[in-house]
């Protein structure tokens, strides 16, 4: 939900990134086509297709990432290199839920 919420706000008509990125989590056609042929998800403005091709591609960052959760936040943004160059920062540190919320 919070990926949904970053990547769109929860507008599912969302168009962002110069007019490439489209729905409820920013679906780039042309990096996605393969997944959407396969999936058979064309309509990336309705939101059951757009979440299914995210889905899809996070479950494929997640089998081939260093597994951690960030890694995978930070390729289905940035892509693979841009994860694998900042997830080897020293200083990058992960941030903790806390532990009670209030």
């Amino acid at each position: 939900i919070a990926m949904v919420d970053r990547e769109s706000e929860f507008d599912s008509y969302a168009i962002g990134d110069q007019g490439r990125a489209f729905g409820l989590m920013q679906i780039h056609p042309r990096w996605h086509e393969g997944r959407m042929y396969k999936l058979q998800c064309w309509d990336l403005l309705d939101p059951y297709q757009n979440i299914t091709v995210a889905v899809d591609f996070i479950a494929e960052l997640l089998e081939i990432g260093d597994g951690t959760i960030e890694w995978v936040l930070m390729a289905y943004n940035g892509g693979e290199a841009y994860a694998d160059r900042y997830s080897e920062w020293e200083e990058f540190t992960v941030l903790k839920p806390p532990s009670k919320l209030p």
